[in-house]
């Protein structure tokens, strides 16, 4: 049988990775460096690229710092989740929340608002789980990439909706690996476990 995966990381180990990750993250081209090296595959660079002009139609710096913070959350959650949370499975997470960025018959206008409510509201919870000492440290790195508070705002949604992402595909993975050893609780060698405790 398999080793057990890790539970979800707590609030101090997210503050640890991003203090360690503090002096790298200094400015846009950094923090997508940063994220290529813990294989950002372009797909989901795109769909967090497009969520920030859906949601800022009008403001391209605010949308961008969306996508900038997404970059910031992806390095941050891959060094806190380890290699349960990577790229690709950003991507497919992310295609599995359904937002109304593909709405017919919406406005531009009502289409913001609509995706705007729907990431504000992941990347409340996100950053819920992330505490507020690491909120600290990014909106430290918020102030260093983006150039007024409503960029600022929008960056820190971007690693608070990429912490949600990473929080769910890593519950995914505790529960489909509880439910696997529940399946073969079985099949385990209770005589030879047994035998080592002598």
């Amino acid at each position: 049988m398999s080793k057990s995966l890790p539970s979800l990381p707590a609030e101090a180990q997210y503050y640890e990775q991003a203090q360690k990750l503090d002096n790298l993250m200094t400015t846009p081209a950094s923090m997508t460096r940063a994220a290529k090296f813990v294989q950002l595959p372009r797909s989901y660079a795109e769909r967090v690229s497009h969520l920030g002009t859906v949601m800022s139609p009008h403001n391209q710096a605010t949308g961008e710092a969306f996508s900038i913070g997404s970059m910031a959350g992806l390095v941050l959650t891959r060094m806190t989740h380890g290699p349960f949370v990577y790229g690709i499975s950003m991507a497919i997470e992310l295609d599995r929340q359904y937002l109304s960025t593909e709405v017919f018959g919406l406005g531009v206008s009502q289409r913001a608002y609509l995706v705007t409510g729907e990431v504000v509201s992941m990347a409340t919870e996100g950053l819920d789980r992330i505490g507020q000492s690491t909120q600290a440290v990014v909106d430290g790195w918020s102030e260093r990439v983006a150039a007024d508070t409503n960029a600022r705002v929008r960056f820190r949604h971007g690693v608070g909706f990429t912490a949600l992402l990473a929080n769910m595909i890593h519950s995914r993975l505790l529960r489909d690996d509880l439910e696997q050893r529940a399946q073969h609780v079985h099949d385990f060698d209770w005589d030879a476990a047994l035998h080592l405790l002598e």
